[in-house]
C-alpha cells in the first residue's frame, strides 16, 4: 500500500496565516486537481485554496491533454479571485514559483518553453495549467494548476520518457514531496504579492524563455507560423517576426524549433 506523501495537520498549521493555503485539501488520488478545484470553486471556496494529491488518473495539460501524473510527483490547483487585469500573468508566476522551488529544493535551474512548459536539461519536468472566469458575484475566478515530476521514475512511460524527466532522475537524490510544496507554496505567495504590487513579472519569466531570438514554428490548430521568436509582451503571448517579415503576437500554440 503506497504512504501518503504529506502531514495535512503539519501544512495546516504552517500556512494557516498565509493567503495562500490557509484551506488546503488533500486527496491520495484524484481524477484531477483541476476537477476537485472546480468543485470546491461550485461550494464559494475562499481565495487560496488548495488542492493536493499523491497522484492524479486523469491528469490535465493544454488543450486537454493528458498529463502523466503517477505516485512520485507533485499535483496541486490553487484557487484565486484575482483582479480582472492579473490574470494573464497567473501561467507565468506559477511557472517562476516553479523555478524558485527546484532551485530552492534541489539546486538546479529551469528554462521555460512558451507558453507553459518548464524544461530541465531540455527535458520536461513541469508543466502548467490555467482556467478563469466570471463568478456569479462579477468577480473574477481562476484555478491555477501545477504538476513537476519529482520523484517519478520516468523510464517507466516510454511513450514520454524521451522528452521528459523528473529531479530524482537528474540528480539522484529522492525529495520529501512536502517540503517541496511547502516551497512551492511560499513561493507562489511572494510571486502573488509582487504581481499584486504591480510587477507583470515578464522579465524574469522572459529571461528563462529558451525559444526567444530562434526560428520557431507555432502551431494552433491547423494553422502553423513559422519566423524568429523575437519576443514576448506584457500579456504573455509571443511575437513573431514570420518569414516574409510580418510581425504577428501569438496568444497560444505550441512552438517547435
Amino acid at each position: 500500500m503506497k504512504q501518503p506523501q504529506y502531514s495535512l495537520e503539519q501544512m495546516k498549521e504552517r500556512f494557516a496565516s498565509q493567503p495562500i493555503g490557509t484551506k488546503i485539501l488533500y486527496f491520495p488520488s484524484v481524477t484531477s486537481t483541476m476537477d476537485a478545484a472546480s468543485e470546491e470553486l461550485k461550494r464559494k471556496t475562499d481565495h487560496g485554496t488548495v488542492i493536493l494529491a499523491d497522484e492524479q488518473t486523469l491528469g490535465q495539460g493544454r488543450l486537454s491533454r493528458r498529463w502523466a501524473s503517477p505516485y512520485g510527483g507533485v499535483y496541486i490547483s490553487i484557487v484565486l479571485f484575482p483582479k480582472k487585469e492579473h490574470v494573464p500573468i497567473l501561467t507565468r508566476l506559477a511557472a517562476l514559483s516553479v523555478a524558485d522551488t527546484l532551485m530552492n529544493v534541489g539546486n538546479v535551474e529551469v528554462d521555460f518553453k512558451w507558453p507553459n512548459d518548464v524544461l530541465l536539461n531540455g527535458k520536461k519536468i513541469g508543466g502548467i495549467i490555467a482556467r478563469s472566469g466570471l463568478g456569479v458575484h462579477d468577480e473574477f475566478w481562476a484555478i491555477v494548476g501545477i504538476g513537476v515530476n519529482i520523484n517519478t521514475n520516468v523510464s517507466l512511460y516510454p511513450e514520454i520518457s524521451h522528452i521528459a524527466t523528473s529531479l530524482k532522475s537528474e540528480t539522484g537524490s529522492e525529495l520529501s514531496l512536502q517540503v517541496v510544496v511547502e516551497s512551492l507554496l511560499k513561493s507562489f505567495s511572494a510571486r502573488y504579492k509582487e504581481m499584486e504590487n504591480g510587477s507583470s513579472l515578464v522579465a524574469d519569466w522572459k529571461a528563462k524563455l529558451v525559444s526567444l531570438g530562434k526560428e520557431v514554428t507555432v502551431t494552433h490548430g491547423a494553422k502553423m507560423i513559422k519566423g524568429v521568436a523575437a519576443s514576448v509582451d506584457d500579456s504573455g503571448a509571443l511575437i513573431v517576426q514570420t518569414e516574409c517579415g510580418a510581425i504577428v503576437s501569438i496568444v497560444s500554440g505550441d512552438v517547435s524549433s
